[in-house]
């Protein structure tokens, strides 16, 4: 089905139905948000461009924000909104406490990001009141994040996606590590999360039907990729 094809049947059945976008996507089987994973060395250009490009737009805070959210799938909210009360690296978790469905999560985080993120503790400036992981030059916490993404983003020159695309990426990259996983192709490590409930309550998720419209995506690409071998 087209993308046009699933934007109309979305908006006859909430003019028909009085009902929510959201609802309407869930009882048709679809996303309503475009998956759009991102390749992670475009990722990584835009954490370089606001990391090297020492513009008072970007430093300090944004490159650190958006790393941390690429590691853990957070969204940019519970990022900005984060403090350190809420890490804690002994036991590599982080609580996020303002979150989209209003129900707080604590995820595990691995080895190596608990360790950046103890990096950044040592190193973090002096503040007075609430302690920000992401602030920005006074040591206040980030405003405006979607512009200054935005701006990163233009600056290393890649194509365009969104602060949201992060969170495609990782439910793809972990849902196709588990298929992996389970072939035998690769080692299953502790350090994520394992199969599509974990992965929804790692995402955040209200739902798992949300969740589940990544493991179509996945599994729908991996069989157009089985496909095209076979062809060749």
């Amino acid at each position: 089905m087209k993308f046009a094809d699933i934007g109309q049947q979305l908006r006859t059945y909430r003019l028909e139905s009085g009902m929510r976008a959201e609802e309407i996507a869930v009882r048709l089987g679809v996303s309503r948000d475009v998956i759009r994973p991102v390749p992670t060395r475009h990722i990584v250009k835009v954490i370089r461009a606001g990391t090297y490009g020492r513009a008072p737009d970007c430093r300090p805070g944004m490159p650190e924000l958006v790393a941390f959210a690429a590691r853990t799938v957070c969204r940019q909210e519970e990022a900005g909104s984060l403090e350190w009360p809420q890490i804690n690296l002994r036991m590599r978790t982080v609580a996020f406490l303002d979150t989209k469905t209003g129900a707080p999560r604590v995820i595990r985080v691995p080895t190596r990001t608990a360790a950046w993120l103890g990096q950044m503790e040592r190193g973090r400036p002096d503040q007075d009141g609430r302690h920000y992981v992401f602030v920005d030059d006074r040591g206040a916490r980030l405003a405006n994040i979607y512009s200054r993404f935005a701006k990163m983003r233009d600056r290393a020159g890649v194509p365009h996606f969104r602060f949201h695309d992060l969170r495609h990426n990782y439910a793809i990259r972990r849902l196709q590590s588990d298929t992996a996983a389970s072939a035998g192709l690769i080692k299953r490590t502790d350090d994520q999360p394992h199969g599509i409930h974990e992965l929804s309550y790692h995402l955040g998720h209200s739902s798992v039907t949300t969740t589940e419209g990544y493991l179509r995506w996945t599994r729908a690409v991996m069989g157009l990729n089985h496909s095209a071998r076979r062809k060749h």
